[in-house]
């Protein structure tokens, strides 16, 4: 039983080797050449994908970048809109004092005239 399954093997192979060799001449050239062809598109593809990748590190640097310039940006606005905060306090205290102290110095000029 045991000779029977390895001549089945053996049967199996020598076939597998007759199928191969049943091409023709023009059909093996066509598969070589389809062969080929995957192949040269399969290294395009490589490239193309490498480049890819390339682009898409170089577009993540950038965008890294443009995150800090906008960190940096947002930090820079605060403290504009900060010391614009502290310039208009300054400003609404002056008015005040100016309105005060023109309300004295009128007080001060009508006793004037009445004395």
């Amino acid at each position: 039983a045991k000779e029977s399954v390895e001549d089945k093997q053996m049967g199996n192979n020598l076939n597998q080797t007759v199928n191969i060799n049943k091409y023709t001449d023009e059909e093996y050239e066509s598969i070589s050449a389809q062969l080929e062809r995957v192949s040269e598109d399969k290294e395009s593809l490589q490239h193309r994908l490498c480049d890819a990748e390339e682009k898409n590190k170089r577009l993540e640097r950038e965008l890294h970048r443009m995150s800090d310039i906008q960190r940096q940006m947002e930090v820079k606005f605060a403290q504009v809109q900060m010391e614009y905060q502290i310039f208009m306090e300054m400003e609404a205290r002056n008015r005040q004092w100016e309105e005060d102290s023109s309300s004295l110095y009128s007080r001060d000029n009508g006793k004037k005239k009445t004395t």
